[in-house]
């Protein structure tokens, strides 16, 4: 019996106290906007490394030449090194191995 009492006491508030609103929108479309980069991360990578070589002269290239002259400079040292221990050698030049299309005055 209580909760009939209640269900009827919870019907007269919401049906004094509750109001229903409607709301009617003039166009049933809705604009999507969607943002995109404008530029991708591939795309700014491209364009630093292409301003590299157009203002600084610098490519793949040079950095594979780089790293083999510095690779040879190493492995030369490291023969000197050597050979300054072992006292067998006495004139030994610093560079042994040049590229081709180098001078040949080391």
């Amino acid at each position: 019996m209580a909760s009939l009492e209640l269900q009827k006491a919870v019907y007269e508030y919401a049906r004094h106290n509750i109001a229903k609103v409607s709301i009617f929108l003039r166009d049933p479309y809705v604009n999507r906007y969607v943002r995109e980069e404008k530029i991708t991360e591939i795309t700014f990578v491209g364009t630093v490394g292409g301003l590299f070589g157009l203002f600084l002269g610098f490519s793949f290239i040079s950095v594979i030449e780089i790293m083999y002259l510095s690779f040879m400079w190493a492995l030369d040292k490291a023969k000197t090194m050597k050979a300054s221990d072992n006292k067998d050698e006495t004139d030994v030049k610093l560079f042994k191995h040049v590229p081709i299309g180098y001078s040949n005055r080391y």
